[in-house]
C-alpha cells in the first residue's frame, strides 16, 4: 500500500489503514506496528509512533500524530512507512509521502 497524505502543522492527525481491495486480509493479532516519518526515504525517522490495531481480524490499524508532533515538522515533503513486528519478523507493510 502506498498513499499520499497532507498534514497541516499544529493539527492532530489520524490515519486509518486497511488492506487495499486487491489484498488478502491478514489477521494481525500479536503484531506491533510502528509508523515513522523521515525527510529521506529509508532514513532516520524524524517522528516515530506506535500504531493502534483497530481490528486485528480485519487487518486494520490507526496511526496518530499529536498537534505538538506535527507543529515540529518543517514545511517540506516527508516519507512515511509502517513496519510490523511479530514472531521474530520485522517487515514494512505500507509506505508513502506526506
Amino acid at each position: 500500500m502506498s498513499t499520499t497524505y497532507t498534514i497541516t502543522r499544529g493539527q492532530n492527525w489520524t490515519a486509518e489503514f486497511e488492506p487495499d481491495d486487491d489484498q488478502v486480509i491478514t489477521d494481525i493479532t500479536g503484531w506491533t506496528i510502528v509508523f515513522a516519518l523521515a525527510t529521506v526515504k529509508g532514513g532516520t525517522p524524524d517522528v516515530t509512533v506506535s500504531a493502534t490495531i483497530t481490528s486485528a481480524a480485519s487487518g486494520t490499524f490507526t496511526a496518530v500524530l499529536t498537534a505538538a508532533q506535527t507543529a515540529a515538522l518543517t514545511d517540506r515533503s516527508y516519507f512515511w512507512d509502517a513496519w510490523r513486528t511479530n514472531s521474530g519478523n520485522k517487515d514494512p507493510i505500507a509506505s508513502g509521502t506526506i
